[in-house]
């Protein structure tokens, strides 16, 4: 909403990761989550890169830091 507008932010953090990250905005109604596209993001960079994803949820914010993946 124009009041509490969603802020996102990407950015590399010199650890050949990207940083994606976002202020957290807590739904009014409570929908279930199975947390089927997570899983499917650490399971694919688990797979193709050999390294983990990292989510971080704190109070005021929601961080997902991804490997770099290398082109051959």
């Amino acid at each position: 909403s124009r009041s509490r507008p969603l802020h996102i932010s990407i950015h590399g953090n010199g650890n050949q990761t990207l940083v994606v990250s976002n202020n957290l905005q807590p739904r009014k109604t409570v929908e279930e989550s199975m947390r089927i596209g997570l899983q499917n993001i650490h399971r694919r960079y688990s797979i193709i890169s050999g390294r983990n994803v990292e989510v971080v949820k704190t109070i005021s914010s929601f961080e997902v830091t991804l490997p770099l993946l290398e082109v051959n």
